[in-house]
């Protein structure tokens, strides 16, 4: 009677409406009675294939997955319901999460006719899930250096003003005092306004947003003199942590101070290739030279605070970006952003 039920009528609409794949086969897997049609969306693969050969299903789960599914699968000869999470791998090589859950249906003598359950595709929560993880851990850790930082600074304050004691009588040499006691003081403010920026990494939820609006957003606030700012022909729209703007910002602003007089235009474009989007940020400057290049991400590197480039790279791994730069000293400096597949849009995709 299920069985006719999922062949027609309402609750036939409702399975091949919803998001989730609705799935209907016997105990042993020997069968499979129906199989939504979103099936062949979230796993790439054609519902007759799996009618054909009911345990087809298991190739595509991940490797490293597939014996626990199995042993999972398992409890169906037991009559208990089923719950897990699993990955798999599309035609395509993509992987994406699945939540399945499965119960027993017994026929009028009690007995276990068929399992049912549904599966769904959660592999954008986990991207979710993986980013706040990665926020709490570099929240953590920023906690950790940055009070450090500060209690380093206040001890060599603290030695400047027991030293200018004993000098009160000597005007110029305390004044030199007082002149590194303030850069000290400078310090400990740009670190505490650097955590103001850190605390929100990661702590809302990843979205999708286009490259320009953010430059455009950036570079609003930013002294551009005569610098000329070319956006991205492509415009792409990437899945990143909402502090995004502050990366340009941080690129344009690094340009802008180091760039040199003779810089006059900053282009942004993007290449697709096998290992996702390149997004490059490059200008006519100076350029970095190469005993820099290995540093220019490290806390606290740099002639002004030391935490613009740190932050950008910090950003962008909340949803696994990466940034190198590989510009020619002289030439230029060259910021390449590596975008992982599905986790961008072009415009023409």
């Amino acid at each position: 009677m299920i069985l006719v039920g999922v062949r027609n009528g309402k609750f036939r609409l409702i399975t091949e409406t919803i998001d989730e794949t609705f799935w209907m086969g016997d105990v042993e897997i020997g069968k499979i009675f129906y199989i939504s049609p979103s099936y062949e969306r979230i796993w790439g693969r054609s519902r007759e294939s799996l009618y054909k050969n009911p345990r087809s299903f298991l190739d595509a789960i991940h490797g490293e997955d597939r014996e626990r599914v199995l042993a999972k699968l398992e409890i169906e000869k037991t009559g208990l319901p089923f719950d897990h999470e699993y990955r798999i791998i599309l035609p395509g090589g993509d992987i994406r999460y699945i939540w399945d859950r499965g119960f027993p249906i017994r026929d009028g003598n009690g007995q276990i006719s068929q399992y049912a359950g549904v599966a769904m595709d959660i592999t954008k929560r986990k991207w979710v899930e993986e980013a706040l993880r990665q926020a709490n851990k570099k929240l953590n850790l920023l906690s950790d250096i940055t009070r450090h930082d500060i209690l380093n600074q206040l001890m060599g304050l603290q030695g400047y003003i027991m030293l200018s004691r004993g000098i009160i009588d000597k005007p110029e040499k305390l004044l030199e005092f007082i002149k590194k006691e303030q850069q000290i003081a400078n310090t400990i403010e740009e670190q505490i306004k650097f955590t103001k920026d850190y605390q929100n990494l990661g702590v809302a939820t990843p979205t999708w947003q286009k490259i320009n609006d953010g430059i455009i957003r950036a570079t609003a606030t930013l002294p551009m003199r005569a610098v000329h700012i070319e956006l991205d022909p492509a415009d792409p729209e990437v899945y990143a942590d909402p502090l995004l703007d502050k990366v340009f910002f941080n690129l344009i602003d690094n340009a802008l101070r180091y760039g040199g007089d003779q810089m006059k235009a900053i282009r942004v474009s993007s290449l697709e290739s096998d290992q996702g989007l390149a997004i490059v940020v490059e200008n006519d400057g100076v350029g970095i030279n190469d005993e820099d290049k290995k540093r220019i991400f490290t806390r606290g590197f740099g002639h002004h605070t030391g935490f613009g480039l740190f932050l950008t790279r910090e950003i962008l791994s909340i949803t696994n970006i990466t940034i190198t730069e590989n510009g020619i000293p002289g030439k230029g400096a060259r910021f390449v952003m590596m975008v992982p597949k599905k986790n961008y849009i072009l415009k023409n995709t």
